[in-house]
C-alpha cells in the first residue's frame, strides 16, 4: 500500500470530514406501469395489416394509433414476439428533395397520446431509411415503450479495413466489408458538414476489448478506386474534437486498421419530446444515424434495461451519444443499461444556452429559440460566457413568442446583461427548471466506445453502482464550454458513489474530472461547480490521476480506493485539485495491483 497523495494547485483549501451537501438519497422517479392496470384494451398490429412480410408498416401503425386514441381508457399495442417489421416514411423521397432537416423526421411519430403501452414483445423495428429517426413520442403523458430491438437497413455508416495510407498526397483507402453501404449513397453526401462526415479507427485491445479512435478523421471528398475500395481525402488542417494537428498523423491511421466512416446526422432511434411519466424498458438499439435515446424536455422518465449493443459482424453501433438527455424537467432514472460501440458519449445530461439577442428593459431579455422550453415560474441563471462567471438568478414572469426568438420578462432586473450574435459572444442564461433535478444513473455498464462515460451539466444527481470500462479512462465529466455547444448549467449537488472505474489505454484521462473552456481561453478565477461528493469508488489501472477537478466550491472525497499498475512510480498523485475550496478528504487508499 502507498500513501495517498494530493496535488493542490492555487486557491485550494482542505477541511477534513466536512459535508458538501450533495443529494445523498437519490430521489427515484415514479414510473407509470400502465400495463399493471386491470382495465386495459389490447390492440395487435396484425389486425391493422402489419406483419413480418410487410414492405412498410407505417400506415398500419398510424391506424393502430388512431384506434388507441379512440378507445375508452388505457391501451396496449402489441407486436408479434421476435418478428422483424420494416418501416419508413412513405414521403421520405419527397422530403429529401426539399432539403428537409431529418432531425425531426421519424418512422413512427406518436403525438398527444395518454395512457398508452407499446409492447414489442421482442420484435425488431427495422428502419429502412438511414437518415430518419425511429420512434418518437411527443406531447404525451403516461406512456410506455418496451421490449423492442431497433436496427437500420441500410446502415448509416461504411465499415472496413484500411488498405493504404499516403501521407505525402494526403489520402487513405478503405476496403469495405461485404454487405456494408458504399459511401456514394446520398445520405453520405447529405451528411457533409463539420459534424457529419468523419470516421474512426477501431483497434483490438487485450482481453477482447476495443479502442475507438479517439481522434476523428474528417473527409472533404472521396472517390471509388476499386471494388468496394474507396479513397478518402481528409483536410490537411485539423478540425473537430481533440485534433491538434493534421488528422492522419493525429489518428495514427495505418494499413490493417479496422475503420468506420459515418453518414452522421441528428436523427434519433428513440426520442421523447415534452412528455411526462414515461417508461422506456427492454429496448436494444443496434444502429442509428445520430443519437440512440433522446429524452428532451421530459419528466418522471425511467429508462431501464436499455442497451446500445453491437450486432454480430459489426464493430460499430450508433454514430452519436447513447442517451442524450436535454432540458429534462426532473425525476429522471437511468438504470441497468449498457453502452458499447458508439461514436460519442454514453450519457449526456444538460440543458441548452439561452443566447441573449437584446435587452429591451432591465427585467427583459430576448433570446434565440433552441431545444429548450421556458415557462412562467421557471428559474434562470445568468452566466458570463467569456469567464464562466455566474452573475445572478431570476424567475420567469412571462414568455412571448416572437417567431425566431422569445421575449422573456423576469421578476427582477439583472444588471449588465451582455447581448451578442450567438452563445459564444453573449451572456448565456440556463433554465434551472430544466436541469434534470433530481436524476439517478445507476447499475449501468459503459464499455468500449469513443467518448466519455457520463457528461454532466445538471443539478441534483446521484451516479452510483456503475461499471466504467473506458479505454480512454473518462468516467464522469463535469464540463462547461461556451465555444462549441454551450451546454449547461454548471454541475451542482452531485453524489458519485460505489462506482468501479477501469482504464485500459496507455494514454488516458482522469476517471472523474471537471473542466471549463471559455471564449478566448480566459482564465477562470471563480468556482461555479459546487458540492461534489465522491465516496466508496474503486479505480483500476490508472497511471494518471483518477480525480482531477478545477473550479469547484465544495468537494468531499471519502473512502475511495485506487489500484495502480505495478510499474507506476511511487510518486504517483491520485488527485489533483485546481482553483478549488472547501475540500474534505477521508480514507483514500492507493495500492499496487
Amino acid at each position: 500500500m502507498k500513501k495517498a497523495i494530493f496535488k493542490l494547485l492555487p486557491a485550494a483549501s482542505i477541511f477534513l470530514l466536512a459535508s458538501c451537501g450533495a443529494n445523498k438519497e437519490g430521489d427515484t422517479p415514479t414510473e407509470p406501469r400502465i400495463c399493471e392496470l386491470n382495465a386495459i384494451t389490447k390492440l395487435h398490429v396484425r389486425d391493422f395489416g402489419a406483419g413480418p412480410t410487410s414492405e412498410n408498416i407505417f400506415q398500419a401503425l398510424e391506424d393502430a394509433m388512431a384506434a388507441a386514441k379512440a378507445a375508452d381508457g388505457p391501451v396496449e399495442i402489441l407486436f408479434k414476439p421476435d418478428a422483424v417489421y420494416r418501416i419508413t416514411l412513405p414521403n421520405a423521397a419527397e422530403l429529401k428533395e426539399t432539403g428537409t432537416c431529418f432531425a425531426d423526421q421519424y418512422a413512427w411519430h406518436i403525438k398527444n397520446a395518454t395512457n398508452l403501452v407499446i409492447n414489442g414483445q421482442g420484435a425488431t423495428l427495422l428502419v429502412t431509411d438511414a437518415e430518419i429517426g425511429g420512434i418518437c413520442m411527443e406531447d404525451s403523458c403516461q406512456i410506455e415503450l418496451k421490449n423492442f430491438e431497433i436496427d437500420y437497413d441500410p446502415l448509416p455508416y461504411a465499415q472496413g479495413t484500411i488498405a493504404t495510407v499516403n501521407l505525402e498526397e494526403y489520402w487513405f483507402e478503405l476496403k469495405l466489408d461485404d454487405g456494408f453501404p458504399e459511401p456514394d449513397m446520398p445520405n453520405f453526401k447529405r451528411a457533409g458538414n463539420a459534424h457529419g462526415n468523419w470516421g474512426l479507427t477501431i483497434r483490438d485491445e487485450p482481453g477482447g476489448r476495443r479502442r475507438y479512435g479517439p481522434i476523428p478523421v474528417f473527409a472533404e471528398s472521396w472517390e471509388k478506386t476499386g471494388e468496394h475500395l474507396w479513397r478518402f481525402h481528409p483536410p490537411e488542417i485539423g478540425e473537430g474534437h481533440n485534433v491538434q494537428n493534421t488528422p492522419l498523423e493525429a489518428s495514427g491511421l495505418k494499413p490493417g486498421d479496422r475503420y468506420v466512416h459515418m453518414a452522421r446526422n441528428w436523427s434519433q432511434a428513440i426520442a421523447g419530446i415534452n412528455c411526462d411519466r414515461v417508461l422506456w424498458e427492454g429496448i436494444t438499439i443496434h444502429a442509428a444515424p445520430g443519437l440512440a435515446f433522446y429524452p428532451r424536455g421530459t419528466s418522471h422518465h425511467t429508462i431501464r434495461d436499455c442497451h446500445i449493443k453491437l450486432k454480430e459482424g459489426r464493430i460499430f453501433s450508433t454514430t452519436s451519444d447513447g442517451i442524450h438527455m436535454r432540458g429534462s424537467r426532473g425525476h429522471m432514472l437511468v438504470e441497468d443499461c449498457s453502452f458499447e460501440g458508439m461514436g460519442d458519449d454514453g450519457i449526456n445530461v444538460h440543458s441548452s444556452a439561452l443566447s441573449v439577442v437584446e435587452t429591451p428593459a432591465p427585467n427583459q431579455i430576448v433570446v434565440r429559440k433552441h431545444t429548450f422550453s421556458v415557462r412562467p415560474g421557471d428559474e434562470l441563471v445568468q452566466v458570463r460566457s467569456d469567464s464562466a462567471t455566474i452573475l445572478g438568478k431570476a424567475k420567469v414572469k412571462e414568455v412571448q413568442d416572437q417567431g425566431g426568438t422569445w421575449l422573456i420578462t423576469l421578476d427582477r432586473g439583472l444588471p449588465d446583461v451582455a447581448a451578442g450574435e450567438g452563445f459564444n459572444s453573449s451572456d448565456n442564461f440556463y433554465n434551472l427548471s430544466e436541469a434534470a433535478t433530481p436524476f439517478v444513473i445507476r447499475n449501468c455498464h459503459f464499455k468500449d466506445y469513443r467518448g466519455r462515460g457520463i457528461l454532466i451539466s445538471a443539478h441534483g444527481g446521484v451516479i452510483e453502482n456503475n461499471l466504467f470500462e473506458m479505454p480512454e479512462g473518462w468516467g464522469v465529466v463535469l464540463l462547461y464550454e461556451s465555444v462549441r455547444w454551450a451546454e449547461g448549467p454548471m454541475a451542482n449537488n452531485l453524489l458519485i458513489r460505489n462506482n468501479e472505474f477501469r482504464a485500459t489505454a496507455k494514454q488516458h484521462h482522469s476517471a472523474i474530472c471537471s473542466h471549463i473552456i471559455t471564449r478566448g481561453g480566459a482564465t477562470v478565477v471563480t468556482r461555479p461547480f459546487r458540492d461534489i461528493l465522491i465516496e466508496n469508488n474503486r479505480f483500476y489501472d490508472y497511471a494518471k490521476p483518477v480525480v482531477e477537478l478545477e473550479a469547484v466550491n465544495g468537494i468531499t472525497l471519502r473512502n475511495n480506493q485506487v489500484f495502480t499498475p505495478a510499474d507506476v512510480s511511487l510518486k504517483y498523485t491520485p488527485v489533483i485539485l485546481e482553483n478549488c475550496e472547501n475540500v474534505a478528504t477521508d480514507k483514500l487508499e492507493v495500492n499496487n495491483l
